[in-house]
């Protein structure tokens, strides 16, 4: 193994990282030129894009969110439009079959049954259109396929325990795997650093 591969790994480290991962190496006192050093820095280049990924899963889901939203208004202004188009049809409709010498009589009992109708017409497409929107938002927003085990699982994660067993994990991540790829030299059995 031959320095030019440990600085080509190295290559995408800041220049604080490649000093930590320098200085890591010569308080282990192994060989710099040992193939070793090589699997453990690519690890780390590993580690570090997947402590990345949170950053990407936020911008991902705050722009899913803009979108249901933009969608979730758009359906809205539809369903309301739509609402409002049929019930103009269906107090058009009643009008026709109304027979014209009845509101003849009284021109202004005519005006008072229309705005009663038309009234009445739209604040049942008001409450309908309320009641559908409510429902097409919760059906887009909530997370209805988590079962409790998954419930369970998030609200731990979200603990002080989850926390720090995710600590744990990213502070002993080279240590586990190598740990587990040993399993019966070591006999099961592993340490790990519980500081920084």
């Amino acid at each position: 193994m031959n320095v030019a591969a440990i600085e080509q790994v190295l290559s995408e480290f800041s220049t604080e990282e490649k000093e930590k991962i320098t200085q890591l190496i010569l308080q282990s006192g192994i060989n710099p030129r040992d193939p070793l050093i090589v699997t453990m820095a690519t690890l780390a280049k590993i580690d570090s894009r997947i402590d990345k990924i949170p950053e990407s899963l936020g911008t991902i889901v705050s722009t899913w969110t803009e979108t249901i939203d933009t969608k979730l208004s758009q359906i809205f202004r539809s369903a309301v439009a739509q609402q409002k188009k049929a019930l103009l049809e269906t107090v058009k409709e009643l009008l026709n079959k109304s027979s014209p010498t009845h509101f003849a009589s009284s021109p202004m009992l005519h005006s008072l049954y229309l705005v009663a109708i038309l009234g009445g017409v739209l604040a049942l497409g008001t409450v309908i259109g309320t009641f559908i929107t409510a429902n097409t938002i919760v059906k887009f927003v909530a997370p209805s396929n988590l079962n409790s085990q998954d419930k369970a699982l998030l609200q731990w994660a979200r603990s002080a325990d989850g926390q720090q067993a995710k600590e744990l994990q990213k502070l002993n991540a080279d240590a586990i795997s190598f740990c587990k790829k040993q399993v019966k030299e070591l006999k099961g059995k592993c340490v790990i650093s519980i500081r920084n």
